[in-house]
């Protein structure tokens, strides 16, 4: 069964005011705290994903902590010249408005918990609004209040696990071995003075290590079990009416797939609201945070670890780390940190 639901007398917050949902001509949607918090993760991003049309979210890195683009209805603006990307991106972002007022930080550092309501303007008529600063849209961001009377504490935490999807499937060491063979005999790039020949050959230490039986996964080496964490404990009272006042604590941490690399984040919000008369209201809205990103290597240790060989043992003979695992061949270049190998031995 269908159920139908008015929501013409809905308030919508538009500017710095509000409006019945009958007079709102652009696209608007609207989402309550509660519905975002459904999803356990540490920022509004990840929670949007999925769940409005119109709005395409795209993860820049897969890095603890790392950025996400948001994109309402696509892009709007050509760029032309160097690092178009990132000029692209600082057209085509979307306004955050928060609690009435333009905010210039990331989206990332605003706590989840926080949030009641969640609106998204799609529409040009944004621009309306907002003047050009909307013309990529707006996201109209309210954030809880405290409530008189008696003082009410709350704790809200989650932790969970994570772990990659899967390995890509590579090569092992002996087919590994086959493929540069292979390379070597079909080579057809300068026929016929190149025939047979390649760049590509077997270095000694590979040949050695074929001799040997050795065939390292790298992979499984290198992924390990993350976690996801987040803790918030908040405060709400204020003895007198008309009076109200709230703390919030929060602290959120990740840590990633690959060793060392973790994001933390810290988070202290005070709200509080004083009604002076009927027509007067004052208040105070202060978010601080404070985040920390270790990612030594970026996002890029997954496409080393599909250039490095099979046929390299992790450690030397005498159990140090082998840091030349492609020593003797035109990929010499490529080697692994000690920070990125786990302490798991084979």
């Amino acid at each position: 069964m269908v159920t139908l639901e008015k929501t013409e007398s809905e308030v919508v917050v538009v500017g710095y005011g509000t409006q019945k949902s009958k007079d709102v001509t652009g696209a608007v949607v609207k989402m309550k705290g509660e519905t975002l918090r459904e999803v356990p993760v540490p920022n509004i991003i990840a929670q949007l994903k999925g769940r409005t049309a119109g709005v395409d979210i795209v993860s820049n890195s897969s890095t603890p902590g790392g950025g996400s683009q948001i994109r309402i209805r696509g892009n709007r603006t050509l760029v032309s010249g160097t690092n178009q990307a990132n000029a692209s991106n600082s057209f085509d972002q979307p306004l955050i408005v928060l609690d009435g007022v333009p905010y210039n930080g990331s989206i990332n550092d605003i706590n989840p918990s926080d949030i009641s309501s969640l609106e998204i303007l799609k529409d040009a008529s944004a621009t309306a609004i907002y003047g050009s600063r909307g013309s990529g849209g707006v996201i109209i961001i309210s954030t809880r209040r405290g409530k008189s009377g008696k003082a009410v504490t709350t704790y809200d935490g989650y932790h969970g696990l994570t772990n990659i999807l899967g390995k890509l499937n590579v090569y092992n060491g002996t087919e590994f071995a086959k493929l540069k063979q292979d390379a070597a005999l079909y080579n057809r790039s300068s026929w016929p003075t190149s025939a047979g020949t390649s760049s590509y050959f077997l270095g000694a230490q590979e040949q050695a290590a074929l001799a040997a039986g050795v065939s390292t996964d790298w992979q499984d080496l290198i992924y390990q079990q993350g976690f996801i964490t987040n803790h918030q404990l908040s405060i709400s009272w204020w003895p007198a009416t008309k009076r109200n006042m709230e703390w919030v604590v929060v602290i959120s941490k990740r840590k990633g797939i690959i060793p060392n690399q973790d994001f933390s984040r810290y988070s202290l919000r005070a709200t509080v609201d004083f009604q002076a008369s009927n027509r007067i209201k004052i208040g105070l809205n202060t978010i601080n945070t404070l985040s920390t990103t270790n990612t030594p290597g970026g996002g890029g240790i997954p496409l080393t670890l599909m250039k490095l060989t099979p046929l390299s043992a992790p450690y030397n003979a005498d159990g140090t780390l082998n840091l030349r695992t492609m020593a003797g061949t035109v990929d010499d270049p490529f080697y692994v940190k000690p920070s990125y190998i786990n302490n798991k031995r084979k």
